[in-house]
């Protein structure tokens, strides 16, 4: 049984993101705690809370040049994976991992 936004673990982080204006109230009543988070979400969301200015560089990544996660790249907080070829992407529509949001939240974190 799915529990109720107000009864999840997360529904205070989500309380507190609407409090700083990262969403809306009308937003927030439409997410649904208990899903996955994209990575483009969550690139979002820190950019937001750490009040970063939208990034107007030349995008490293070849699957974005989302303003965001330009943003969190320029202050050190993402850094995309490569491939084969050599080629940074960010995969923004992937699930974002434990892994990597632990790595996000350590280089806030420590951001100065």
């Amino acid at each position: 049984a799915r529990v109720s936004a107000s009864q999840n673990w997360a529904s205070g982080y989500l309380k507190k993101a609407v409090s700083l204006g990262i969403y809306t109230q009308a937003e927030a009543n439409k997410i649904n705690l208990d899903s996955s988070i994209s990575r483009l979400e969550v690139a979002r969301v820190a950019a937001l809370a750490m009040k970063l200015s939208t990034a107007s560089i030349s995008s490293p990544f070849s699957d974005t040049s989302n303003g965001s996660v330009l943003a969190l790249y320029q202050a050190g907080i993402i850094e995309g994976s490569f491939n084969t070829s050599g080629l940074r992407y960010f995969y923004p529509s992937n699930s974002i991992q434990r892994s990597e949001i632990s790595a996000i939240i350590w280089r806030i974190n420590n951001y100065s």
